[in-house]
């Protein structure tokens, strides 16, 4: 498409013939080549967006809430109804016996545990309940026939700009501020409609009564935590 293309210098009072050698090498793959590169370095739109994570987003627009001290109050975006989950109950129990033996046998470990326990209820990020007034649904890992709570929840977009776009936007300002957020997931309220799904087994010592404990925030290790905490990020900069 480009033609010929004549370079070099030229001595217009040369009279003198010359033999002038022009060699030429084709690559047959080149606009293949060439293509490939474009399409490794493409932004992808962000337009592309599947169908379950167009759902989510209509569910949280839908569903969360600010109460009065101004946290954001979400629903879990469930995928399929509770019913195909199975009877958590007893995996999860015999899950915690295990780490107590384990925490046993590892003081240290056993220490950082109960202080993060401890911690975790002095913020009110959980309550302990009473079993015998509704269902639970325990350990969003672990499989009970086939199927476990991660199973049932959907997983939606991904709302934070992707590495690259974060370092382009690094090569523009003279000075950048980096910082954190802390207990990110944990700042964000879980309905109570949904809390039951959230129940965990804990005591310090063998010896004490065990409690079951609701954990009443978005909480790391469930499909969906990313989505939520990010999603509510950015309602919060919208809202403010």
């Amino acid at each position: 498409m480009l033609g010929w293309v004549v370079g070099g210098c030229c001595d217009v009072n040369t009279t003198a013939e010359q033999t002038v050698y022009s060699h030429s090498v084709t690559v047959d793959n080149l606009n293949s080549l060439i293509q490939r590169f474009w399409e490794v370095e493409e932004v992808h739109s962000a337009s592309k967006v599947c169908t379950e994570e167009q759902e989510c987003e209509l569910h949280f627009q839908a569903t969360h809430r600010r109460d009065a001290t101004g946290r954001y109050v979400v629903q879990l975006p469930l995928r399929n109804t509770l019913d195909e989950l199975g009877d958590s109950r007893q995996v999860a129990l015999r899950r915690f016996y295990a780490l107590e033996k384990r925490l046993a046998q590892q003081p240290e470990l056993k220490q950082q545990y109960t202080e993060f326990m401890a911690e975790y209820e002095d913020l009110g990020h959980c309550k302990e309940i009473d079993e015998n007034k509704d269902m639970s649904v325990f350990d969003a890992s672990a499989k009970v026939s086939g199927r476990c709570l991660n199973d049932v929840l959907k997983v939606g977009a991904i709302n934070q700009s992707d590495l690259q776009s974060i370092v382009l936007r690094f090569r523009e300002p003279c000075y950048v501020l980096s910082a954190d957020i802390t207990k990110m997931y944990r700042e964000i309220i879980v309905d109570e409609c949904h809390t039951p799904l959230q129940r965990v087994f804990w005591r310090i010592d063998p010896s004490c009564r065990l409690r079951v404990l609701e954990l009443t925030t978005v909480t790391y290790g469930t499909a969906s935590a990313p989505f939520l905490a990010t999603r509510a990020l950015l309602q919060l900069a919208i809202d403010e």
